[in-house]
Parts: C-alpha cells; structure tokens; sequence
C-alpha cells in the first residue's frame, strides 16, 4: 500500500463502516452512512478506469471470478439464513427473500456484485471505442451526465414505485458515471477537472437538499466530496488502514448476518449505535479469519 492510495483505502473503510450504518435500522443518521453505497462503486468504476488494460477476454474472466462466484456462494449462505429466518418467525419462504431474487440474489444487499460486474464489462468496452475527447470536454460531459443522472434518479426513485433491484441499479448509476468521467481524469492527470465535476455535483446536490430532494442528496454529496479528498491527501500509512481496508469487501458480504444476531441481543436492542460498531468489528473479525481458509476466494 503507497502513500499515494492510503487515504483511498481509509475511505474503502469508512463506506464499509457506512453501510452497515445504514443497514441498522432505526439507526440515526442512517442517510448520512448511505454515501458507502456511491464511495464504493465509484472507487469501483475509478479505479477500473485508471488501470492498464488487458485483452477483453481476460477482463471478463477476472471479474467473474472477482464477482460472480462470491454472489453465487454467499446467495446460497443467504438462501440458508432466509430458510433458517422464516422457519424462526414463522412466515412463509418466499416472502422472506427479495423480489427478482434471480437478479439481486437471496439477499437484497447482493444485487452490488452482479451490477457490479456488468457496469465493470460495459466501462472495458466504451474505453476500447476510440472517442477523441479532449480532457477539459471530458470534464464536463461527467458533470453534465454526472449531476443529470442524480436528479433523475432522485426523481424516478421518488414518484415511481420501482422494483428491487432496479431501484438499486438507479440509484448507483450516477456513481458510475462520475467514477468513470473521475477515472478518466485521473489518467490524463487533470486535477482541475476533477476539482470541476465534484463542484457541480456537490452544487446541484446541495441545491436538492434545499427543496427536501434527499433522496440521493445526501449521499452523493457527503460521498463525492470525500472521494476528491481522498484522491488529493496523501497520508501516512498505518496498521489500522492496513489491517481493516483488505477487509471491506468481507464486511460487506457478511454484516447482514450480524446485524440480524445483534439485534436479538437484549441490552443492544436500544443501543443502535452500539450495533453498528459491534457489527462492523465482528463482521471484520469473520472475515479476517475466513481469509486464512479455501473460503477466502469468495471475500476477496
């Protein structure tokens, strides 16, 4: 890990931290630690973006072995823990898992993996259409799409009743094309332009806030902001940035099981905060050790 990428990872770790914030329910501030869902997927799309490349069929291997082999094997833990669930309260099977169970898997949390990896063959493949884009042009085709994206999204998720997992794919795709236009810029070194898209963004979210429009308001702009920081600082590398950014992946796959045994905890069912601290370290804990057995190819 370089000084150059240690506030990126630090950041990996503060959206792992946000989600499980948000996924406690009743928690306060809850919309607060949903800017982990577009930290991660436009470090995601970021980062795709400013590797170097590889031929077409090894991207697609690579990701699916990164991807979709973890969602089919935590599908069947979750299927597992859905049954195990409905047996438990007494409700029936199907209504324990989410719709288009086939497209999100048998936890609603999953549907990050395959959106994940389908975003990730469509970004190979407009990188190997020869657009002549000037960096500047760039720059500003992402904060057009980029801030377009956003109060569309929040519109739709608003006033139509949507489906899971589409709802979920709306609402990460702004975060896509903001981490790809970022990743871009990146490349081309162009740090002003980068500086440009999270100022609009940030504007036209904060403009949303005003008019009660939070629904991704909030998050995308706690989330951008803190990405083009993290870009910017360079930091010193420390044990607890190494220890806990190789499991954010983990954490996410696992915590909805903790936060379903916390929540049964008696003296922690007022303590939400507490949940979500115990959550996370636990959910960390597992992983750390899952990642010393055969089982670490699907936390990775």
């Amino acid at each position: 890990m370089s000084e150059k990428i240690v506030n990126i990872e630090r950041l990996r770790i503060i959206a792992a931290f946000g989600i499980v914030w948000f996924h406690t329910e009743g928690a306060y501030g809850r919309t607060i630690g949903y800017a982990g869902l577009p930290i991660f997927i436009m470090m995601f799309c970021m980062l795709i973006t400013v590797k170097k490349s590889e031929t077409y069929r090894d991207f697609v291997a690579k990701k699916a072995k990164r991807l979709l082999l973890p969602w089919i094997f935590w599908c069947l833990i979750y299927l597992v823990v859905g049954v195990a669930k409905a047996y438990v309260n007494k409700k029936s099977i199907s209504d324990t898992f989410p719709e288009n169970v086939f497209l999100t898997g048998t936890s609603i949390h999953l549907w990050y993996l395959p959106f994940s990896f389908f975003i990730a063959l469509a970004i190979n493949r407009i990188q190997r259409i020869n657009i002549k884009l000037s960096s500047n042009s760039s720059a500003l085709l992402t904060a057009i799409l980029g801030t377009f994206t956003v109060v569309l999204a929040s519109f739709m998720l608003r006033n139509i009743e949507i489906l899971v997992p589409i709802a979920q794919w709306i609402f990460g795709l702004p975060a896509c094309i903001i981490g790809f236009g970022i990743g871009t810029l990146l490349r081309d070194n162009n740090k002003k332009g980068i500086i440009f898209v999270v100022s609009i963004v940030t504007i036209v979210c904060l403009v949303m806030q005003l008019y009660q429009i939070i629904d991704l308001a909030v998050p995308y702009c706690i989330g951008t902001i803190l990405l083009v920081v993290a870009i910017f600082l360079q930091g010193k590398i420390d044990k607890f940035t190494q220890y806990f950014a190789p499991l954010t992946f983990g954490i996410y796959l696992i915590h909805p099981i903790i936060l379903l045994l916390v929540t049964h905890v008696p003296f922690l069912e007022k303590s939400l905060f507490a949940q979500v601290i115990i959550s996370f370290f636990v959910a960390s804990l597992i992983t750390k050790v899952l990642k010393s057995t055969i089982l670490r190819h699907y936390i990775l």
